[in-house]
C-alpha cells in the first residue's frame, strides 16, 4: 500500500495543533494546571512539527532544488523562529498570571494560518510530486523517530518534582 501524501499527513497534524490551540484559548483563565497542560501540549506539538520540517522535509527539497538560503524553506524557517518566540511569550504570561494576552495569541493564530497554507498549497505538494513512494516511506520512517514530547520539562509542578526525585532514587 503506498504511503499517504506528505501534504495530507502534515495537514492532519496542523488540524490537531489548531484544535489544541482552540481548546487552550477557550479554557485559559480556568484551572491553572489545565491551562498550562494545554499550552505545553501545543508547544510540544509545534516543536515536533518544526523538527519534522527542518530536520527531514526541508533538506529533502533543498537538496533536490538547490535551495538553501532562499525560497519557501527559508521563509518557513523564519516563521518557525517567530512561532517559538510567540509561544515563549504566551508561556511566560500564563506562568505569570494564568492567562495570556490576546495580542500574541492573535499573532500566533495568523502566523500558523499563513504557515499552514504555505505548506499545504506550495511546499508539501512540491515534495509529494518530487518523491518516489520509497522516498516517502523513508521520510515517514525518519519522522516517526521524532517523538512528541509528552512530559512537561519547562516548568515542573509539585507532582513533576516528586517524579524527578523518584527517578533519582531509582538510579
Amino acid at each position: 500500500m503506498p504511503p499517504r501524501d506528505i501534504r495530507d499527513y502534515i495537514s492532519d497534524d496542523n488540524d490537531r495543533l489548531d484544535g489544541i490551540f482552540r481548546v487552550f484559548r477557550d479554557f485559559k483563565g480556568g484551572k491553572a494546571k489545565t491551562t498550562r497542560d494545554l499550552l505545553h501540549a501545543l508547544m510540544a506539538g509545534i516543536d515536533r512539527h518544526i523538527q519534522w520540517e527542518e530536520k527531514i522535509l526541508f533538506p529533502i527539497l533543498e537538496n533536490r532544488m538547490g535551495l538553501s538560503d532562499r525560497g519557501p524553506t527559508s521563509a518557513m524557517r523564519e516563521e518557525h523562529r517567530k512561532m517559538e518566540g510567540l509561544l515563549k511569550e504566551i508561556h511566560e504570561q500564563v506562568l505569570k498570571n494564568g492567562t495570556a494576552a490576546a495580542d500574541p495569541e492573535r499573532e500566533l493564530i495568523g502566523l500558523l494560518g499563513r504557515h499552514h497554507q504555505k505548506g499545504e498549497e506550495t511546499f508539501y505538494p512540491m515534495l509529494d510530486h518530487s518523491l518516489s513512494e520509497t522516498e516517502k516511506m523513508e521520510a515517514y520512517t525518519r519522522m516517526k523517530t521524532i517523538v512528541l514530547e509528552k512530559e512537561n520539562r519547562c516548568c515542573p509542578g509539585p507532582a513533576d518534582a516528586r517524579m524527578e526525585d523518584r527517578t533519582k532514587e531509582d538510579r
